[in-house]
């Protein structure tokens, strides 16, 4: 149970991360 829980934890984390990195990425190009 604790497992699957940090699991979901960390899947969801990976997913915003990947979401914030492409948003500052299209901001960055968007200031050059």
């Amino acid at each position: 149970m604790k497992g699957h829980l940090i699991m979901t934890i960390l899947s969801a984390s990976l997913i915003m991360g990947t979401g914030n990195n492409l948003f500052a990425t299209k901001n960055i190009s968007k200031m050059r």
